[in-house]
């Protein structure tokens, strides 16, 4: 619920309007316990799919989610929203995920 309460006072302060329209069609594991970046592409793969894609025809969309990991969540997430009929969708998260290999 983190995650909703931050995009609601995201879309509140902003003036935007808040659609809640994603719904996940397949369980996923959790990205993090995942080892490789083929993994976590694999595991959100057609994982998605938008509940209204009437709702964002031509609109572009702010996406808000808690953390950044691979980014292959976004990717995924940010297709599906396109393929649906979004103009332009554009990411934002709360936090992102320190990797050994971060400089």
């Amino acid at each position: 619920m983190l995650v909703e309460t931050f995009a609601r006072q995201v879309a509140d302060i902003l003036g935007l309007e808040y659609l809640s329209i994603l719904a996940k069609v397949r369980q996923t594991q959790e990205q993090k316990s995942l080892s490789n970046w083929l993994q976590k592409a694999d595991n959100v793969k057609n994982a998605f799919a938008v509940r209204f894609p009437e709702q964002i025809a031509d609109r572009t969309l702010l996406l808000i989610d808690d953390i950044y990991d691979s980014g292959y969540m976004l990717r995924e997430v940010g297709l599906t929203l396109m393929q649906a009929g979004a103009q332009a969708v554009y990411p934002l998260t709360i936090t992102r995920t320190a990797h050994s290999d971060d400089q």
